[in-house]
């Protein structure tokens, strides 16, 4: 004989399954394409005006008290593979909440930390909102950039995101990489050091690939210091893998011994003339010496004399100089 109170209870729970499948919730916990009007235990949720996240293109709101705090996001699509949204979060877990519609794309490609992590769905046959269209869980706590692209031309919105309940934004910051050196010249057999700047988040100096195009010419090592090898010109890469984060130097490689002129200085004289010379650097070091040495005593000669690249030499005298500039090349 079935005792009537537990028959009771478990019709109130039937029901309640029957209820919340009705209005498309789980209660068992949230699964892809299922309503979730609330963030769970552990999680909290961020709205899609939130400062932090950072949308491209023309976005539109939708105003509807069935959205997440009555109104989310939208953009019109049109564009093919277009990247529509970024944001940057500390945690280890994350959702997005949208709404879906039978319009909406399919292909909206979500990348965190530069990897492609998976694929978001927004149409439905009936509107469904604040509805669950992606979630990954079990990143290591850190700091995470999110990119998000849709890739076939149709709507798409943002209701909301949910992250760690102990989680925060991180005003988006884009990637640089940026090697400091346009171009160089260095000589056969020589070493020397490029310096790489990277301003991000997630990658560092260290995170960057060095190639030559050309390693005939110059080759360099995994730290970005380039030998010089044979006479020609060649092109040092750094990239990071993955990503669209790259830049160029040239470099140009000459015969040993063969001076190389890396400064410009500038001699101002007193009939407002003005002197330019293609010099080294420690031809810079002499002649500062020089006139430091003839300010403090007049036996030092009273003229600086420069060869040209052609042979030709020109003499400077030292009270007719007003004042000197030295550029770096």
């Amino acid at each position: 004989m079935i005792n009537k109170k537990k028959h009771k209870m478990l019709t109130l729970f039937l029901s309640l399954i029957l209820i919340c499948s009705m209005q498309g919730v789980s209660v068992f916990g949230a699964t892809i394409g299922e309503r979730l009007l609330e963030p769970e235990t552990g999680w909290q949720r961020i709205d899609d005006t939130n400062e932090d996240i950072v949308k491209y293109g023309t976005w539109y709101t939708e105003s509807l008290i069935y959205n997440y705090n009555g109104s989310a996001s939208y953009i019109k699509g049109n564009v093919p593979t277009q990247k529509v949204m970024s944001f940057m979060f500390y945690g280890s877990q994350i959702r997005i909440i949208s709404g879906c519609y039978s319009n909406r794309t399919t292909e909206m490609t979500i990348y965190i930390d530069g990897v492609k992590v998976g694929k978001a769905d927004e149409s439905q046959p009936s509107g469904i909102t604040q509805n669950l269209i992606f979630e990954k869980k079990d990143m290591v706590k850190d700091i995470h950039k999110v990119d998000i692209y849709i890739e076939d031309s149709k709507p798409g919105m943002l209701d909301a995101i949910d992250i760690d309940s102990d989680g925060y934004m991180i005003p988006y910051q884009e990637d640089t990489l940026n090697i400091k050196e346009d171009s160089i010249s260095i000589q056969q057999n020589e070493n020397r050091p490029l310096v790489l700047e990277v301003n991000s988040y997630i990658y560092t100096t260290s995170s960057a690939l060095w190639i030559s195009s050309d390693e005939a010419v110059a080759k360099v090592d995994s730290n970005g210091v380039v030998t010089g090898i044979s006479e020609g010109v060649t092109t040092i890469t750094a990239y990071i893998e993955g990503t669209d984060l790259t830049d160029s130097c040239q470099v140009d490689v000459i015969k040993e011994n063969t001076p190389i002129y890396d400064c410009i200085l500038k001699i101002e004289l007193i009939d407002d003339n003005i002197k330019e010379f293609n010099v080294t650097s420690n031809e810079v070091t002499d002649f500062i010496q020089w006139f430091k040495d003839r300010d403090r005593d007049d036996t030092e000669v009273p003229f600086y004399k420069f060869v040209k690249s052609n042979g030709t030499s020109v003499y400077v005298v030292h009270n007719k100089i007003v004042a000197f500039e030295v550029i770096e090349n």
